[in-house]
């Protein structure tokens, strides 16, 4: 058994976690190895942690990407320097057991196998009483093989890289085509090593289901350029063809500095439509986003991000007209700090989700001063502007409704399609986003007479799983599932619907604004989705509650709302009424479009200037 092993070590930012890796590797009973330290731009000085390794022990080098790379081109580069026959993979925040390698090349030998997986400890759970964790001997349920867990004989394979696809899929990445090329694969049966758990595993801060997603995962690694991008449990996105209209644009700089502050929400590239008017901005961002809080690095037009480390310098050398902190519970905390740091610069505060979080999670104060306390305030509709102005003292006398993360036209472009219900005379219906509300009985019903149910987006199906495979086994020839549906085809591939659901709920605040909760006063971003197709959207029919979307959607004749499924029936059988309402929908739908609203955000920042200058004389 006398071959030696090539082991590569993928790092980025676990300085705190290498040394136990690397005592883990030294203390082997194999000792015929080399390891690749494969360093992808760590900014947290982890080659000064590791000095004393590279002085006493040959076996090991260091390489160092000069800006992140990512995992799969760290791992070609590691594959492309090994010297030997056999490649391991021991990642910086992992550990092997003493016979490890021992274990994996002697059963590689034995069985004359390309692959080796051993078993492997993971999830360990040492915070509470009893210690607990957890084990397996090959694949965990919904997972991949582990890095840690893997030995293979050396080949001409390469892993996929960023610049292809980012993704955490590590049999996308590599595996599967290993296993294709190599199926003889031996499996040691003995729990060898472990795979530890902590928050910024890479697949954490890439997957959709954890806290991670495209904007956690580029402000994470420090990602500028655009991106292919899909999570395991994600939509795909593809940063280069989506925002190609949002490129190369022309620019001038004759208008306002304006300091965006927080996280900018869905449909971040609306604020182009700022810069086509001269207008300079500059981000100031959070550096945990949700999958929904787009944070800076931006493909697209020419925002000059600042650093959140020495931020007050920067705001002072800038100079900007006029601040605005926003847009979700995310960027509250940041827009606070500055909002109390900065007091010569106008401070607008523009908010959407959720009041009911803040005031749960111990943000409420902070919320309520910003709206009280800014310069100027800006509410998503007139519902939610007066249910925070029963909270407040003095509101705020400069104020502006506007909804903070609507699209911008170029969303609104193209085509109509043929209604999908002209060819085989059956409504069909589209949810793209939560399906909050529908039930499996709502959708038999539905199939009962005729009635479809078109759900997109690959992340609300993976959210509502159990209720679609059951409606999947008592209605399968009317329930369907699309992926993601990109901006750029809101038009042609959502106007083959006859209507779109929206939240589908019961309100029970009885027309008292106090009463009201969050869904009754939300503007759901799918709204203006629905309005660029030119849907009617179908709702519970909340008549006697204060419910914002209804009420403004009827006014505008865009509104389905229904007490009974088969209320849905009675409406597409009424041809003249469903045509009336879908044409109402098409001429209002730049309502909820930003560059419709563009001009009046413009003159309400000049006012708030304005205003603050004459406080200041």
């Amino acid at each position: 058994m006398e071959q030696n092993i090539s082991i590569i070590m993928p790092i980025y930012n676990q300085a705190s976690f290498v040394r136990g890796a690397l005592a883990s590797l030294e203390r082997q009973t194999f000792k015929h190895w080399e390891l690749l330290i494969i360093d992808d731009g760590s900014t947290d000085g982890v080659n000064g942690k590791i000095t004393d390794y590279l002085n006493k022990d040959s076996r090991i080098r260091y390489v160092r990407n000069e800006h992140n790379e990512g995992l799969g081109y760290s791992l070609n580069l590691g594959m492309q320097l090994a010297s030997y026959p056999i490649v391991s993979y021991l990642p910086a925040d992992d550990i092997y057991y003493d016979s490890h390698l021992e274990t994996m090349l002697k059963t590689m030998v034995e069985n004359d196998a390309q692959v080796v997986v051993s078993g492997m400890l993971y999830n360990e759970d040492n915070v509470g009483g009893e210690g607990k964790s957890t084990y397996t001997m090959g694949t965990i349920s919904e997972k991949w093989l582990q890095l840690v867990q893997v030995m293979h004989r050396r080949t001409d394979l390469r892993w996929l890289e960023r610049k292809e696809l980012a993704t955490d899929d590590l049999g996308r990445m590599f595996w599967n085509q290993l296993l294709q090329t190599y199926p003889k694969v031996a499996y040691t049966n003995k729990i060898t090593c472990e795979w530890t758990s902590h928050l910024f595993q890479r697949h954490r801060v890439m997957n959709d289901r954890e806290f991670g997603g495209i904007y956690m995962y580029k402000t994470y690694y420090h990602v500028k350029e655009a991106i292919h991008y899909q999570s395991s449990f994600g939509n795909y996105i593809d940063e280069i063809t989506h925002y190609q209209a949002f490129r190369n644009l022309p620019h001038r700089e004759d208008g306002l500095k304006i300091l965006l502050v927080g996280e900018l929400s869905y449909n971040p590239e609306r604020i182009v439509s700022l810069e086509k008017r001269g207008h300079k901005l500059y981000g100031l961002w959070i550096d945990n986003p949700f999958n929904f809080n787009s944070n800076g690095n931006f493909p697209f037009g020419h925002v000059e991000d600042i650093p959140l480390q020495g931020w007050e310098e920067k705001i002072k050398e800038i100079k900007p007209d006029i601040i605005c902190g926003m847009t979700n519970f995310k960027g509250l905390e940041l827009s606070w700090r500055v909002f109390k740091k900065v007091k010569d610069i106008p401070f607008v505060w523009h908010f959407k989700e959720g009041p009911f979080y803040c005031r749960s999670y111990g943000a409420w104060e902070k919320l309520i001063e910003l709206y009280e306390h800014a310069d100027g305030a800006i509410y998503i509709n007139e519902t939610a502007r007066d249910w925070y102005h029963l909270y407040m003292e003095k509101p705020n006398a400069n104020t502006l409704v506007l909804d903070a993360d609507l699209p911008p036209e170029e969303w609104f472009k193209g085509e109509r399609s043929p209604l999908l219900s002209a060819k085989d005379g059956e409504m069909h219906t589209v949810i793209a986003g939560r399906l909050l509300g529908i039930s499996v009985n709502d959708i038999e019903q539905m199939a009962e007479i005729h009635i479809h149910l078109h759900v997109y987006g690959d992340i609300f199906q993976d959210q509502s799983r159990m209720l679609i495979d059951e409606a999947m086994a008592v209605s399968p020839d009317y329930i369907h599932l699309h992926p993601n549906c990109p901006s750029e085809k809101w038009v042609s591939e959502l106007s083959q619907y006859d209507a779109g659901w929206l939240h589908y709920y019961k309100s029970n605040n009885h027309g008292d604004l106090l009463r009201a909760n969050w869904i009754d006063f939300n503007s759901p971003a799918r709204l203006s989705t629905y309005a660029a197709a030119g849907l009617p959207m179908i709702m519970h029919d909340n008549s006697g509650n204060v419910v914002h979307h209804q009420q403004y959607l009827e006014k505008m004749n865009m509104a389905l709302p229904i007490s009974s499924i088969k209320q849905l029936k009675e409406y597409f059988d009424n041809k003249p009424l469903m045509e009336k309402k879908r044409e109402d929908v098409w001429r209002n739908r730049m309502e909820f479009c930003f560059d419709k609203h563009v001009e009046e955000l413009e003159e309400f920042f000049h006012r708030v200037i304005n205003s603050k200058k004459a406080c200041i004389k």
